[in-house]
């Protein structure tokens, strides 16, 4: 089997122990909180922690992609250590939601020209997913115009659908108005969000109520997607682990999928949604 390396950014919000058994490393963001405080994403400080530390600001945490010298690091150590006879794979975050894809290829082209620099064109567990992909196609000793192929066909049957329980830290980020966010409460509505094939992240819809916001992300998976049965599907969540439990037992019922992973948003992506996101994509 020929020797590679995958790198991506800490939003995947893929468990650590998968990422230790397929030996993906994390290049982090970084979450800034308005006292000061800096933190490595994932690496530094933890979903809940992040969290309880978010509640007690008015202001929202800022958010950064890593530094091009991290990305220099972490590239060339890579390629000395497979000795230049290796594949070196970085898969970021999609490029219409940060500047990580980016600054990657500026720094991938610095170092080698066997480093393949991917935009996901998602984010979350749908990146995570990917990565996973990534691996079990590179085991296979395919070359990199058939891995770009893969990806992309990926990137074409991909969906992502999430919602929000509190519209706060989309007011606070200036996604929405404060009037919309009241109106929105006092209706009790709650929106459901999707991923654009484009890459970005846009509204889809209304619905009344937590349970029907839960109830048409199981719909929305179901209508949008077939062969689950070979598929990985992933739930993602933000302080929310009951529901996330109850979602993955309806999913599993309704969809019968090969697997599904179950984790906790990342701080940088909680950032902007917020507690109580319930995210599901494959």
């Amino acid at each position: 089997m020929r020797k590679f390396k995958i790198f991506t950014d800490s939003t995947l919000d893929l468990p650590e122990e998968i990422l230790k058994e397929e030996g993906i490393e994390i290049i982090p963001l970084s979450v800034h909180f308005p006292d000061g405080k800096s933190y490595l994403d994932r690496l530094e400080i933890s979903a809940k922690e992040f969290l309880a530390r978010m509640k007690e600001y008015v202001e929202l945490p800022k958010t950064s992609q890593p530094s091009p010298h991290h990305f220099l690091e972490a590239f060339k150590n890579a390629v000395h250590n497979l000795e230049n006879a290796g594949e070196v794979v970085f898969l970021g975050l999609s490029s219409r939601l940060s500047g990580t894809f980016q600054t990657a290829k500026m720094a991938a082209e610095m170092v080698s020209k066997k480093i393949t620099v991917i935009d996901s064109k998602t984010g979350s567990l749908g990146l995570g997913i990917l990565a996973l992909k990534i691996a079990e196609w590179l085991k296979e000793g395919i070359n990199r115009e058939e891995l770009l192929h893969r990806v992309e066909k990926f990137k074409e049957e991909h969906r992502l659908f999430f919602t929000v329980e509190t519209m706060e830290n989309l007011v606070k980020g200036g996604r929405i108005s404060r009037m919309k966010e009241r109106v929105a409460n006092f209706l009790n509505i709650k929106p459901i969000f999707h991923r654009t094939p484009e890459g970005e992240i846009a509204h889809l819809e209304n619905v009344r109520g937590r349970k029907k916001a839960i109830q048409r992300l199981i719909e929305l998976a179901e209508q949008h997607g077939k062969d689950f049965e070979q598929k990985i599907v992933g739930i993602t969540h933000a302080g929310a682990l009951e529901e996330a439990l109850f979602l993955k037992e309806k999913l599993l019922e309704r969809l019968k999928p090969k697997k599904i992973i179950l984790s906790e948003l990342s701080p940088v992506l909680a950032t902007h949604s917020g507690e109580g996101t319930l995210l599901v994509t494959y």
